[in-house]
């Protein structure tokens, strides 16, 4: 729950961490457009001095979001720039972490930089869409109910925490809660979060999984028996309306169920492969198969996003 979704083109630098030699700054920024790679580059100096003959891999993040990595190899394209292509699954703020090499030493180099949404114009959209997924609209009612979700959960820790803290570890954790409050809102994060769901709920159906009635209305269930054990988050549900609320997690409720098939699969996959790993490895390795499975879903599907 943290991105802010800035349209800005420049150049960023992220100082290494101590003794460092190598001087990062990113030359050709690449523009989101969906199933198509773009350009990047950095140019690498030391004493204003272009380094060339290096040898140079980049891993890429989303910044505080969980899109997985993805790496290249970066060539001298010339001297002391180096540079490769890359399609990034979305808009917004990525880093890049540069591994450095002049055959003797390697470097590390963390690098941020904002990548704005390519041709795709506000006119596009229709009123209250702000992206669709292979042509299905994502609409601003999403996005508050996303919000509304975010708020409940904050406001369920809040009352658990009050509960269990006094004093100065109590103020402590409610201005973290405010902190978190506020990355909530965050337009940007909410549309990744239904991105996420959706992109990996399509992947499940692709795959022959459903979501019988039965498997829904049990997991909806077990989330209603969540609210019941919290007053705060069942005046919540109260005032934005119990119909209304439990219909629309009704819906979302069903790709949550066809996407746990998904995260199941990858368990039973990584136990298949590694029979004598404990389960805390078992679902480590399952996590990152699965992150690494979500981009390149992501990155398969037709995403166009309206400026938020």
């Amino acid at each position: 729950m943290k991105k802010i979704l800035a349209f800005l083109m420049g150049l960023f630098v992220l100082s290494g961490c101590g003794g460092s030699t190598y001087d990062v700054e990113i030359a050709d920024v690449p523009t989101f457009i969906p199933d198509e790679a773009q350009k990047i580059s950095f140019k690498i100096t030391k004493g204003n001095k272009p380094q060339t003959g290096l040898e140079v891999e980049a891993s890429f993040e989303m910044e505080k979001m969980d899109h997985g990595t993805i790496e290249i190899s970066l060539k001298e394209q010339e001297e002391g720039v180096y540079a490769g292509e890359v399609a990034l699954p979305m808009e917004g703020d990525w880093q890049a972490l540069l591994l450095i090499s002049n055959g003797s030493d390697t470097e590390e180099k963390l690098v941020t930089f904002t990548v704005n949404k390519g041709e795709a114009s506000a006119a596009e959209f229709p009123e209250g869409v702000v992206a669709t997924i292979n042509g299905d609209e994502i609409t601003t009612e999403d996005l508050e109910f996303y919000e509304f979700i975010n708020h409940v959960q904050i406001a369920m820790y809040r009352e658990a925490d009050k509960a269990k803290y006094k004093g100065k570890e109590l103020e402590e954790a409610m201005k973290y809660w405010d902190e978190q409050e506020k990355a909530a809102k965050n337009k940007s994060t909410l549309l990744t979060q239904i991105i996420r769901l959706r992109a990996m709920a399509l992947l499940a159906e692709e795959k022959g999984h459903t979501a019988s009635e039965g498997e829904v209305l049990a997991k909806l269930n077990e989330t209603k028996n969540m609210y019941k054990t919290s007053p705060v988050a069942q005046q919540l549900i109260k005032e934005f309306g119990e119909e209304k609320f439990w219909a629309i997690q009704e819906k979302q409720h069903k790709a949550i169920v066809l996407v746990s098939k998904v995260q199941q699969d990858m368990i039973d996959n990584v136990k298949k492969a590694n029979p004598k790993a404990e389960s805390k490895e078992i679902n480590m390795l399952a996590q990152k198969k699965y992150e690494e499975l979500l981009v390149s879903q992501v990155s398969s599907l037709d995403i166009k996003i309206n400026q938020l």
